[in-house]
């Protein structure tokens, strides 16, 4: 016993330190912290006050400066009008005069000087004698003063008087008798009096302060307390100080001078002249009464916490006798049961490590864990369970099996807005619906099933949720069913992100184009269903792989490597790639690989779209080949050399390892005349021209039944399982070795076809007319390498062939046969049109005609939009049928000699001749174009197809073939990437302006010199009464030699150079005028003019309108300015305050051609707008284009819900004007009213208007 109570006196002392440290040292930061406050908020306002002072310092010294110059001016005036001639006269009466104004003088220490009207001195004052009044500064005075008749003032000067400096200013006034200047009053004022500097000096500003005046030039400097005077250039800092009191007139704040010394500046603007006097003074003397403060709020601090941690010892001193007893006797219970459980040597070893509140713990620990272990384990899992609950996101909640609340989470209470407390007990219909609360309730039926389902649930925001909504049954001992546990989960988000995905999902996944996306080393993340149709990969296979497994090995490394370091930069890449598919076959994309980045900037994946040009490309190579076996046909060469070479040629096209030539001899049969080719291994296995016949190679016609007689034959009965033959007659087969023995003499040369390990086969025959003269044969130990399609370009050329080697013709027939061949050359075989070499030739032959001529001329390169697809769905052949109608359309809108040509697999070229100007191509190709977009009925389908133009003129794009080419398929690439369906001209944008445009450029700058231009009026009429509303001004271009231009010309050749601002002021001021003189005239119509984007964006806009209101005397309220979306949302904050203050002048404002923009809804509720004009484009087709009209009712009802008056554009038909005035349209403009009519026209068109027929 008498170990253990020093032990307890330890632990007893252990937690009263333990207790009254923390205590004590919260009580000293609180302390700290509230003194510290105290004098944060004293310092405040004694630096207010301190502020206050000196600004009343300065306040009061501007005041008496400027009293002292108001008092000084006014004696001036008062001497000067009591001067009389007869003074200036003699320097004595002069003199008598001035002494006689010394009361004055001696006031203001002012001196005196009279001044003849020559400017001559006369006399000085002898009272306050002073130097300055001979100074040069007052000669220029007293100059000025004699020429302008008026009193001049002087900046401050110093003058030097009886050994004084003083800071003075020096007046002139003129003397005027009878409105003739007869001489001059010279006057100078010291500007601080003694009573200002007693002033000053009464008030102690510190060592460092002084009094500075300012005049925007110069500064004069004085010392408070040293009584130092300067005058000096104005410092940056003063600069700034003195902008800031000319607009508040008193301030005082904080600054640094030029020593980068803070100061306390106080400024006051005089109210007499533009001066600013300020006391400067540092900071550290201005708030110097602060430091004695801190250090008796320091001490006093100290003291407040010394008493405070006394106080809180002897406290805790007094708080603990008590917990001591009662450990005393907590610790003897807890010993008995500890001896009972264990050694005690243990018990005292952990009773000795902790304090009075460890032993208290322990004790009680023993007495509860026998009485209270399962209880405490119970709340423990109910308060885990609640916490867990409670942290779910979603609302959860659980109710007995009567349907009552048993709780909830505190999402449930949030969402739901009723409190838990007044849940519990309460009925479940109370919150949630009576069907939901239905279902929970008949959970206990089924208590071993999970219900999930989605429901719409009102939440206390007011609006329907969609929710995913479980419950499942909860049981208890001896109980099947005790409640139900239900959980809601918020799916609104994922709905509108499901919706989104879906919309972006359907938009890749049903892009006819091939689509990748990699991450930033290039590993394949996911591909759209093309491209696993145009690879052959599947989604599987694709995703975790490199794009190198689609590399054909054709393109060098350099080629991949500027690809790559253009997306790496950040920029988009395009080209051409020749790639190869899962089953091996080449195709060739066009690619448009860009770089995706992060909201902070960064490439985090690519994305590559790519479009199948294996057609092209293929038809472009067969072009090609056609085009050289047709000059090697047309060369005066030996046969053997000629069919080697064709042969040749051939095999580097198909790729197949061996092709052959049978020609039909004089004794009707047909052998093998020569053959080309190589083994597997690449070894060349060349097989020459026969001669012996002994290798049976030569076949007859029905001399069996082998295939190759049957081919000759035009005969292809007997085919074989695995073969096929074309329409043609020609016989091509993969794999060869199922169904041709090679042991068939009349088929192929057995020793060939086991030297190429053949595995497929064609057997072309060449036809002339009905007549077979000969067989083409081709092998390739690749079963895949030999095709339909290939085997029917071949037959073409297989026809040529023919014709060029048939020599049983009589001469006739040949000279027939080589005009047939020259044909070929130089036209399509699908079409009949001319193909790219006839184009080249007749394009060579224009460019001379317009060299020697000077007319110029255009090249256009047609594509079909999307014709792959029809290609690839319908079939080739409805493909074919389908590009002999759209040449055949094509002819029939052409002249005679413009020249239409095929050029590759769904591309047509143009050639005009002849033309005025670019505006006759584009009426042209509009036709075209129209024509195209018409519906073709092609075995029982009904096809749309458009077309992409491109647009290139000559000279003025180039004057090579090349040049004019290219410069067309860019312009066609360029309207394909616009949208399709549309042309598109050549424009060189980084290249000098061609000799045309800048003569045009020129002559628009002379235009409005020349008065050329003219304002046109179309009227607008009311679509409710009837009566003509109004007018919208349009520009036209009166040439000279061109006549009428039209806008379409010029008005975007003006934008660009920016002749767009003064031909844009002409019109409105032409506007204005017109309309002055209609109001004039009482004609009550508005008049509409169109503003520019480059006039909009002009900073001066809003005083060039009010000098044109002002100039032409215009009512604003009849003026409508038009601009378009575009114009409007490119700068939407800016445009929208500028649309404010032209609302503001009384201006009304329309958004011109509504509809063909990208405005928002949400910006265009913010336009201070009155009216929206639809455009014409989608009022001429409201008869024919159900879309066009949807969008003209939504445009009205739109400006009718926002109180916005609706003009339509281009009305044409009655059936528009219906349509409009059916759905309320308020105003309609176009040809069934009027055109745009002259000035004159126009006011008869008013006068005569009978008004809209009943």
């Amino acid at each position: 016993m008498n170990l253990k109570i020093p032990q307890r006196r330890q632990r007893a002392n252990s937690l009263k330190l333990k207790i009254s440290l923390p205590v004590a040292l919260l009580t000293a930061v609180l302390l700290t912290l509230t003194g510290y406050s105290l004098f944060g908020l004293f310092r405040q306002e004694l630096e207010k006050t301190i502020e206050r002072q000196q600004g009343t310092l300065v306040g009061s010294l501007a005041a008496q400066i400027d009293d002292r110059l108001l008092a000084f001016t006014g004696y001036l005036r008062h001497v000067a009008a009591q001067t009389d001639t007869q003074v200036l006269l003699t320097p004595a009466a002069a003199a008598r005069f001035l002494e006689q104004q010394s009361g004055g003088q001696l006031l203001f220490g002012a001196g005196l000087a009279l001044f003849d009207a020559q400017g001559s001195l006369v006399a000085v004052s002898q009272t306050r004698p002073c130097r300055c009044l001979s100074s040069e500064r007052l000669r220029q005075l007293l100059e000025t003063a004699l020429q302008s008749r008026q009193p001049q003032m002087s900046d401050f000067v110093l003058s030097q008087e009886n050994s004084r400096t003083e800071p003075r200013v020096l007046y002139v006034f003129p003397l005027l008798r009878q409105g003739r200047v007869v001489g001059a009053l010279g006057g100078s004022l010291v500007l601080f009096g003694p009573g200002l500097l007693n002033y000053l000096q009464a008030f102690d500003t510190g060592a460092g302060s002084y009094l500075s005046l300012s005049d925007g030039r110069q500064m004069l400097r004085l010392s408070t307390q040293e009584g130092w005077l300067q005058i000096q250039p104005l410092p940056p800092h003063q600069r700034t100080l003195r902008r800031k009191a000319l607009v508040e007139r008193s301030l005082t704040l904080e600054q640094t001078d030029e020593q980068d010394a803070p100061l306390l500046s106080s400024v006051q603007r005089l109210q007499q002249v533009d001066w600013a006097l300020a006391v400067h003074q540092p900071l550290a003397e201005a708030y110097a009464p602060l430091q004695p403060l801190r250090q008796q709020l320091l001490v006093a601090v100290a003291g407040k916490i010394a008493l405070a941690a006394v106080a809180v010892w002897l406290l805790m001193r007094q708080l603990m006798r008590p917990l001591s007893q009662l450990t005393a006797r907590i610790a003897a219970v807890a010993e008995t049961e500890e001896q009972q459980a264990g050694p005690a040597a243990d018990v005292g070893e952990e009773r000795v490590a902790g304090d009075e509140l460890a032993v208290l713990q322990r004790s009680f620990d023993l007495m509860l864990q026998r009485i209270g272990q399962h209880r405490q384990a119970l709340e423990e899992q109910l308060q885990q369970l609640q916490t867990l609950i409670d942290a779910i996101p979603n609302p959860v909640f659980y109710v007995d099996d009567r349907g009552c609340f048993i709780g909830c989470n505190q999402a449930f209470e949030i969402v739901f807005g009723h409190p838990r407390a007044e849940l519990v007990g309460t009925a479940l219909t109370g919150v949630l619906p009576a069907e939901l609360a239905a279902i929970v309730c008949g959970r206990c039926n089924q208590p071993d099933s999970l219900h999930s389902s989605e429901q719409q649930l009102l939440f206390a925001d007011g609006r329907e949720h969609p929710v995913l909504f479980s419950a499942a049954a909860f049981s208890r001992a001896g109980q099947a069913c005790h409640g139900v546990v239900g959980a809601l989960v918020d799916i609104s988000a994922r709905r509108r992100a499901e919706e989104q995905l879906r919309k972006l999902g359907l938009a890749v996944e049903q892009n006819p184009n091939a689509i990748i996306v990699t991450d930033i080393q290039g590993t394949i993340e996911y591909v759209n269903p093309s491209f696993c149709h145009l690879t052959g990969y599947s989604q599987e296979e694709a995703i975790g792989q490199n794009p190198r497994i689609l590399n054909a090995g054709s393109a060098p490394r350099e080629y991949f490597q500027t690809l790559w370091h253009t997306i790496l930069a950040g920029h988009d890449w395009r080209g051409e790639l020749r790639n190869r598919k899962k089953t091996g076959e080449l195709f060739w994309q066009h690619a448009l690989i860009s770089p995706l980045k992060n909201s902070r900037g960064d490439i985090t994946h690519f994305i590559a779209i790519m479009e199948d040009i294996t057609a092209r490309k293929r038809a472009e190579r067969r072009e090609q080949l056609t085009g050289r076996v047709l000059a090697l046909l047309s060369l005066p060469n030996e046969r053997t050399d000629k069919i080697h070479d064709i042969l040749e040629l051939i095999r580097d096209f198909s790729g197949c390892a061996s092709v052959g030539l049978r020609l039909r001899e004089a004794n009707q049969s047909f052998p093998y005349y020569q053959s080309v080719g190589k083994k597997p291994d690449g070894q060349e296995c060349p097989l020459l021209p026969l001669a012996d016949e002994t290798l049976a190679e030569s076949v007859a016609p029905g001399a069996s039944d082998s295939l190759c007689s049957r081919i000759l034959q035009g005969l292809p009965q007997g085919v074989p399982v695995d073969g096929c033959f074309t329409a043609a007659g020609s016989f091509w087969t993969n794999p060869m070795s199922h169904c041709l023995p090679l042991a068939d003499s009349g088929l192929c040369r057995e020793q060939h076809c086991h030297c190429q390990q053949a595995r497929s086969m064609a057997l072309i025959p060449l036809r002339l007319e009905d007549e077979v003269i000969g067989l083409l044969q081709l092998l390739d130990a690749d079963e895949r390498k030999i095709s339909r399609d290939l085997v029917e370009f071949l037959e073409s050329i297989a026809s040529s062939i023919a014709i060029a080697f048939e020599h049983r013709q009589v001469t006739e027939q040949l000279q027939e046969r080589e005009n047939r061949l020259d044909y070929l050359r130089f036209h399509d075989s699908l079409t009949g049109l001319p193909n790219r070499q006839y184009l080249r030739q007749q394009l060579r032959q224009a460019l001379a005609r317009t060299r020697r001529s000077g007319q110029p001329g255009a090249v256009l390169l047609l594509d079909l939009d999307r014709f792959k697809t029809v290609n690839d769905s319908l079939g080739h052949d409805l493909g074919d049928r389908l590009l002999r109608e759209i040449a055949a359309r094509l002819r029939t809108n052409l002249r005679e000699n413009d020249v239409l040509a095929r050029i590759g697999g769904d591309e047509f070229a143009i050639l005009f001749e002849g033309l005025r100007d670019g505006q006759q191509v584009a009426r042209r190709v509009e036709v075209l174009m129209e024509q195209l977009t018409r519906a073709l009925c092609i075995a029982d389908f009904e096809l749309y197809v458009t077309a992409s133009i491109g647009i290139s003129l000559f000279p003025n794009d180039s004057n090579e073939i090349e040049g004019l080419l290219q410069a067309a398929e860019v312009a066609m690439y360029r309207a394909k990437q616009t949208g399709r369906n549309r042309y598109q001209f050549y424009r060189t944008e980084m290249n000098p302006r061609t000799r045309d445009l800048l003569l045009l450029e020129g002559q628009l700058r002379q235009a409005l010199e020349k008065e050329q231009f003219v304002l046109y009026y179309q009227p607008k009429i009311d679509l409710l009464s009837g009566r003509v509303a109004g007018a919208e001004a349009l520009l036209r271009w009166q040439h000279p030699e061109r006549g009428m231009v039209s806008p379409a010309d010029f008005i975007p050749l003006a934008e660009e150079t920016g002749l767009i601002v003064p031909i844009g002021d002409w019109v409105l001021r032409q506007a204005c005028r017109q309309l002055h003189q209609w109001q004039q005239a009482g004609l009550p119509l508005r008049l509409a003019v169109n503003l520019s984007g480059r006039q909009f964006q002009q900073e001066q806009l809003l005083d060039w309108l009010d000098a044109v209101l002002a100039d032409c005397g215009a009512t604003p309220e009849s003026l409508e300015l038009e601009i378009t979306e575009s114009v409007a949302m490119h700068s939407v904050e800016n445009s929208i305050a500028i649309l404010g203050a032209i609302r503001q002048r009384g201006l009304r404002l329309a958004i011109d051609d509504f509809g063909t923009g990208y405005s928002s809804l949400s910006y265009l509720k913010r336009f201070p707008i009155n009216c929206l004009k639809i455009d014409q484009s989608f009022i001429r087709t409201l008869d024919s284009d159900a879309n066009d009209g949807t969008i003209a009712d939504s445009v009205i009802a739109l400006a009718r819900a926002m109180e916005l008056q609706v003009v339509a554009e281009g009305i044409e038909k009655p059936e528009h004007l219906q349509f409009l005035q059916q759905r309320g349209c308020h105003e309609g403009q176009g040809y069934l009213f009027a055109r745009p009519l002259p000035l004159a026209e126009f006011e008869d068109f008013v006068a005569n208007w009978p008004g809209l027929p009943a």
